[in-house]
């Protein structure tokens, strides 16, 4: 049903049914990364905040391309100042999108884009798909929070 890629620090492609979804898209200098930017290509990107090493590449994915960028309000805003499709969302709110359900959850970090623009509060995702849960906490620090049964068992989860 889904298949789950490591790219490389922050940066995950996910697919489910007809989407590629990417989180934190970083290509451009991760020493990891498995892909050339010439050929990323996806549906659907998903950010965790705006720091470069997350930001990555959105901007060169997204231009001009049938990509929906999903982040919270003040990335999203930035984002759509600059030609790309997005889908605003705040911390605790939800969305069911073609792929599955999204839902921001907490993250103790800081986030500007790469041009120094403050980006609004960081986030963790909860992406939930059919039987299929991933939480990707972005650049969080630990926090109390995180110590629930909830979240652990939604960090063990596999994802198949």
């Amino acid at each position: 049903m889904g298949k789950l890629i490591y790219h490389g620090h922050s940066f995950l492609e996910v697919i489910l049914k007809e989407s590629k979804i990417y989180f934190d898209p970083f290509i451009v200098g991760n020493p990891l990364c498995n892909i050339k930017l010439s050929d990323a290509s996806c549906n659907f990107i998903i950010l965790t905040h705006g720091h470069a090493d997350h930001f990555g590449n959105t901007i060169d994915i997204a231009r001009g391309k049938d990509v929906k960028v999903i982040a919270t309000a003040e990335l999203s805003d930035y984002l759509s100042g600059k030609g790309i499709s997005t889908h605003a969302m705040n911390i605790g709110g939800s969305y069911q999108f073609p792929f599955g359900r999204i839902k921001l959850t907490l993250a103790h970090h800081s986030s500007s884009t790469p041009d120094g623009t403050y980006a609004g509060d960081p986030a963790g995702v909860i992406l939930s798909a059919g039987d299929k849960t991933i939480f990707h906490a972005g650049d969080t620090a630990l926090f109390y929070d995180m110590t629930s049964a909830n979240v652990i068992r939604l960090i063990m989860h596999s994802f198949r």
